[in-house]
């Protein structure tokens, strides 16, 4: 059982959750769940998977709604229709983490009887290069990657937002592997240099091994860290 009284844009893995009203504190701790009551209040598919299970007064006055996920039966669909939304939804969710990208391909394998519950027995993502970050932030840190292969098994995703909207929502997740992946030398560099402390640093792949140098500060000089494959 899988507890959260707050997300910041997706319930992932939420099994339960509450959401309490009146005085939530300072505005610095406040903001996340006035945004969750925002959004549930103006998206009906998104409350819809999360229904209200019950309401309980709280001794300083305010009320804890929880909510259950409870996708149950979406709307029926043809399985081309279903995969070929779920290929287009997950394709607009990839600019915040992913961009840049060179020869996208997306899979999906399940029943069109799963389908209707939001199940997905198994989604392929393989991309011939990718820059992959936080873009959410300013100025992230950013790493490219080549030959990516991203594999989810066992996903739940809204079929009712997946329908009306062609939005992907996703709720769970069985297992997440990165099957595949090739960094560069230089890649990994200069993800070092974006991140605070390693602007000097810089790496060496080689076959089994890894090897970090860090310029030092005062006297001329550098060390090296060498990591050996196990």
């Amino acid at each position: 059982m899988r507890w959260a009284r707050a997300w910041d844009e997706e319930p992932i893995g939420v099994d339960y959750m509450i959401i309490k009203d009146g005085d939530l504190g300072p505005e610095w701790t406040a903001g996340k769940p006035r945004r969750i009551a925002e959004r549930l209040a103006r998206d009906r598919n998104l409350a819809r998977v999360l229904p209200v299970i019950g309401e309980f007064p709280l001794p300083e006055g305010s009320t804890a709604t929880v909510r259950a996920r409870r996708v149950g039966t979406g709307p029926a669909v043809a399985l081309s229709t279903f995969g070929r939304r779920l290929e287009q939804a997950i394709r607009r969710r990839l600019s915040p983490v992913a961009r840049d990208i060179d020869g996208l391909e997306i899979r999906s394998v399940t029943t069109e009887e799963r389908a209707r519950d939001g199940r997905v027995d198994r989604v392929e993502l393989e991309a011939r290069a990718a820059t992959v970050g936080d873009f959410s932030r300013p100025r992230p840190a950013l790493l490219r990657v080549h030959d990516l292969r991203l594999v989810v098994e066992d996903a739940l995703v809204n079929p009712f937002s997946l329908d009306e909207e062609s939005r992907l929502d996703p709720l769970d997740a069985g297992r997440i592997r990165f099957e595949r992946a090739t960094i560069l030398s230089a890649d990994l560099t200069a993800l070092l240099r974006d991140l605070k402390g390693f602007s000097k640093a810089s790496v060496e792949l080689g076959r089994g091994f890894a090897s970090f140098a860090f310029t030092q500060f005062g006297p001329p000089g550098s060390s090296a860290i060498t990591i050996p494959r196990r």
